[in-house]
């Protein structure tokens, strides 16, 4: 027969060799391995041209120490692991293949016991030793004692061994040339065959055979998903998760936080900021009246002696600004307001307050400035009578109608709770997504399962069942906390912010599902959220309005999955909006597509 060994298994040379092959008729193996080689480094095999027969409906042990590479074998014949020559039919299919039970609900008519200790296996069907990556001998285990006249298995596998080292010893230098010790005895009629039934191509296949396959196939569509493993998965998960409270503490409780601590300190006005004044007017009337406007909430006042020491606290850090007023600011403000265009630049200089402010930090700069507006405002106001006419109108030639949505207030926390709570929204099942699938990729559970009949996408549908009841009573207890608890603006509709929040929460578990099956721990999986994560907040508006972005970068913002749901679920909120409005529904569209996209991802890699 032709050399298949460094072929990649599924190639049409393969399918060729096995169809030409005279022996490929065989229709009672379970499991055949022929010459197969897998290692987990470059240039180190851990099986090394293993060559392997199981029958069907048999109990098969599988013996060997501990590090010879029995698990790597079963991982490999469950489909759970990719080899990189040789070929793996598991029922004349190749495990993991669009056609295969395997993983999944085609395991189970043939039991493989992996054991290193060794009399454990005289019960079996068929035994087969391993060491370093090779099988020594197979056979039935009374006719191996017989053979080899041992009174135990582990004096045959002892001998074997022996056997082994001599032959190694006395060979040709070719080292790859292994000496075959994977021939089984004639009284069990097992023979070391490739089994004909090539699901793949089914190529040489007599008509039995295809009957045969498509029995089982029809037979395989038939039982589709099977609800009592989801139902089962989901109470190992919820089981699972409820001995993790920390998950839940997480996912429940820091919403109730993040939204608390915003309420209290992020977006609120700054006040009683630090303001030294030096008043140098000695007829100190409309002086005083304009520092009797500051409200004294915002600005706390501090006089000083002189203008200097008044400058020098804010340039040590004592005061926020300074402000000046000169010497008959009175006189030369009050001749401003009856004879303006007779006044010389002296006089209008005089009338001015000057500020020397410290704008190191933009927020309470700027916030410090719209307090003087307001108390210059005041200012004139308190004037008006005086001079018989509206002062404010005099000065102001702009005219601020009623806000048609909104408030003239500046007040961040208005901007940034529907930012924040998309944000959580969409981390949170993200992390608890993602730390379910590692935890199960450690401790072996998600492989286990897998390998014990449970199909790829009945694990998928668990674990999103699982999440979205988890999803769904978050973002319900989140709208109570910011809208209820904390008095949050909303003049939208509930439903409306549900849905939006509810559909980037699966959209974030679905990142996290694909995101922990690429990684394979939690430090990865942590690096690679935040490193995702946080651009997405960056340019997506969560922090800061887009249209602060330049224009050419807008683009890039404009294709992140939060970007428009985040500004859609504004208008909701903020103009009471609803999904009639197209700028919304784009909001509900781009959700929907980019949640469906990345299940799909999802789905399709967990195969």
């Amino acid at each position: 027969m032709e050399n298949f060994s460094y072929i990649k298994d599924g190639d049409d040379t393969i399918e060729r060799v096995l169809n030409n092959d005279p022996d490929y008729k065989t229709k009672d193996l379970a499991v055949d391995v022929r010459n197969v080689v897998f290692g987990y480094k470059k240039k180190v095999p851990v099986l090394n041209k293993l060559s392997l027969s199981v029958p069907k409906g048999k109990i098969f042990a599988l013996l060997g120490p501990n590090g010879t590479g029995k698990t790597t074998l079963i991982r490999l014949i469950l489909g759970r692991l990719k080899y990189s020559s040789g070929i793996i039919r598991v029922f004349g299919i190749r495990p993991g293949s669009k056609h295969s039970d395997i993983p999944g609900p085609g395991v189970g008519q043939t039991v493989i016991i992996t054991t290193h200790y060794i009399e454990e296996a005289r019960s079996a069907a068929q035994v087969a030793f391993m060491s370093t990556g090779v099988i020594l001998k197979q056979d039935n285990p009374q006719l191996l004692l017989q053979q080899f006249n041992c009174g135990t298995l582990e004096e045959v596998f002892l001998t074997l061994c022996v056997n082994r080292n001599k032959n190694l010893k006395n060979r040709d230098k070719n080292f790859n040339e292994m000496p075959n010790y994977s021939q089984t005895s004639d009284n069990n009629n097992i023979e070391h065959k490739i089994d004909g039934n090539i699901i793949e191509e089914n190529f040489g296949l007599n008509d039995e055979m295809k009957n045969n396959y498509n029995k089982h196939m029809i037979h395989t569509r038939r039982r589709g998903i099977d609800l009592k493993r989801i139902k089962t998965m989901l109470s190992k998960n919820f089981l699972l998760t409820v001995r993790r409270p920390l998950y839940l503490i997480v996912f429940y409780v820091m919403p109730l936080i993040a939204l608390a601590c915003m309420k209290l300190s992020i977006g609120r006005k700054p006040h009683h900021i630090p303001v030294a004044f030096y008043n140098a007017d000695p007829n100190s009337k409309l002086s005083q009246l304009f520092l009797d406007s500051i409200e004294p909430y915002y600005l706390s006042l501090q006089e000083y002696r002189d203008n200097q020491s008044a400058v020098n606290s804010v340039t040590n850090g004592v005061n926020t600004l300074a402000l000046i007023f000169q010497q008959n600011f009175s006189d030369t403000f009050a001749l401003r307001l009856t004879d303006l265009y007779d006044m010389t630049d002296d006089e209008l200089d005089t009338s001015q307050v000057k500020v020397y402010a410290d704008f190191s930090d933009s927020i309470v700069g700027n916030n410090v400035y719209n307090s003087l507006l307001r108390a210059f405002e005041i200012f004139l106001k308190h004037l008006g009578p005086t001079y018989g006419h509206n002062l404010y109108r005099y000065f102001f030639p702009i005219t601020l109608e009623p806000p048609i949505y909104g408030d003239t207030d500046l007040n961040l926390n208005v901007f940034l709770t529907p930012g924040l709570m998309m944000a959580l929204q969409h981390v949170l099942p993200m992390i608890v997504s993602a730390m379910q699938i590692i935890y199960d990729r450690k401790n072996t559970s998600m492989e286990r399962v897998l390998v014990a009949g449970v199909k790829p996408i009945e694990f998928f549908i668990a674990h999103v069942i699982q999440n979205i009841i988890l999803i769904t009573t978050q973002v319900a207890i989140s709208m109570i906390i910011a809208f209820v608890i904390l008095d949050m603006q909303q003049l939208g509709s509930y439903v409306e912010v549900y849905l939006f929040l509810f559909l980037q929460g699966i959209q974030g578990m679905a990142i996290g599902l694909l995101v922990a099956l690429i990684l394979f721990d939690e430090v990865s999986v942590g690096i690679g959220l935040t490193g995702l994560m946080l651009p997405l907040w960056i340019v997506s508006g969560v922090i800061w309005p887009i249209q602060s972005i330049p224009f050419y970068f807008r683009y890039f913002a404009d294709l992140s999955p939060l970007t428009q749901p985040l500004e859609s679920m504004r208008s909701v909120m903020l103009k009471g909006w609803t999904y009639q409005n197209p700028n919304v529904l784009n909001g509900y569209i781009i959700s929907v597509v980019y949640t469906l996209s990345i299940n799909k991802a999802f789905s399709l890699h967990l195969y």
